[in-house]
């Protein structure tokens, strides 16, 4: 949250990586010129149940044809220089519908664009009120045990997108 790269990967840079899996991170207000997210240059990820918002650079870079990262079930939502940049060329505004991530990029699966609904994104509380799109629709797969306050998962129907479980 809130972390500046120099030119590339405001919060997350991986160069020359594989296997990294990224799973329940919420990354909100990073800001380079490429990757205000995560950025990743000939390395293979597993990017899955993220919440990607308010990210310059295009939130999400991949630099080169070299780096193909699996992208699933991730909310976007309003990085205003587009959701991600494909292999170094193509920037894709948006993660759903026809010009979105899943249909022009063949691993990225059931993204979304949608408001998180942070309890108050001004003062750094990312916790999910009522109604967040992320609530309960998270991957069982590789999702931490525990949220980032040590909360066990899921609490509810199912698992949530993000770093932070909702709690009633």
């Amino acid at each position: 949250v809130r972390n500046a790269g120099a030119g590339q990967g405001g919060a997350i840079r991986l160069v020359f990586q594989s296997n990294c899996v990224m799973s329940g991170c919420t990354l909100v207000d990073n800001t380079a010129i490429y990757g205000g997210a995560i950025y990743l240059s000939s390395t293979f990820a597993t990017i899955e149940n993220l919440i990607v918002a308010h990210n310059s650079g295009k939130a999400i870079a991949e630099s080169d044809t070299r780096s193909d990262p699996s992208i699933s079930n991730c909310l976007f939502w309003n990085n205003p220089d587009g959701a991600y940049l494909n292999e170094g060329t193509t920037v894709i505004s948006q993660a759903s519908g026809p010009n979105g991530l899943d249909a022009l990029v063949p691993e990225a699966h059931n993204d979304s664009d949608g408001d998180p609904l942070f309890m108050n994104q001004a003062t750094g509380n990312y916790h999910l009120r009522p109604g967040s799109p992320a609530i309960d629709v998270g991957l069982a797969g590789v999702v931490p045990a525990m949220d980032y306050d040590g909360v066990l998962r899921p609490v509810g129907a199912g698992f949530d997108i993000g770093a932070l479980e909702f709690v009633p």
